[in-house]
């Protein structure tokens, strides 16, 4: 099978309304809470094991919002994900099953940020764990091979950024670990999906 992918035409004939906050590339996470204050969703997104359940529980923490985790609005739940964002409740809700579909997201009051992690760190953690969807996430970009955190990273960067609908910015997994809630590597080396403690 070979891959969609959006020529510079058809891109610019659908750009978004949205725009990068913070500075271009990663940001840091005190970089990403001074940008969110400003709004009542702040949706975190990326490659499954990029860092979004931790950063969202950070967040959530730092900004005084309630955490939701992809579980709570049932995975790839467009219907679920869509009513929580137009409730008037401030939370931070972490959400990597939908990264394909973000540049869709139009929702009033709502940062989506995404996280940027090195490829060969999301492998290794996929490992680790056993994570074995890399098939079904794959299909969610019309590819049948590759790298999944690679192809997730090639579409952000090359055609959903420009497609997005509202304000966006990157967080750099790295500057996670100076935080409180952060747990070392090594600690972690036993932890399941979706474990942060």
């Amino acid at each position: 099978m070979s891959a969609i992918v959006a020529t510079e035409e058809s891109a610019a004939a659908h750009a978004g309304h949205g725009r990068a906050v913070g500075q271009p590339g990663a940001n840091t996470l005190a970089d990403v809470v001074e940008q969110a204050r400003a709004f009542r969703k702040v949706f975190v997104t990326g490659p499954q094991r990029s860092g979004t359940t931790i950063a969202t529980k950070i967040l959530a923490h730092e900004l005084g919002y309630r955490f939701v985790s992809e579980k709570d609005i049932k995975t790839h739940s467009l219907w679920r994900l869509h009513k929580r964002l137009f409730s008037l409740r401030r939370e931070v809700i972490q959400g990597p099953c939908f990264g394909s579909m973000c540049h869709y997201i139009d929702t009033p009051r709502t940062l989506v940020v995404f996280m940027r992690r090195k490829v060969t760190e999301i492998v290794r953690s996929e490992q680790r764990i056993g994570w074995t969807a890399q098939q079904w996430e794959l299909a969610n970009y019309f590819r049948d091979s590759g790298t999944i955190a690679a192809v997730r990273y090639e579409c952000w960067e090359n055609y959903q950024q420009q497609l997005m609908e509202v304000p966006w910015i990157e967080l750099a997994h790295a500057s996670l670990a100076e935080h409180r809630l952060w747990v070392d590597e090594e600690k972690r080396r036993h932890f399941a999906d979706h474990q942060t403690e």
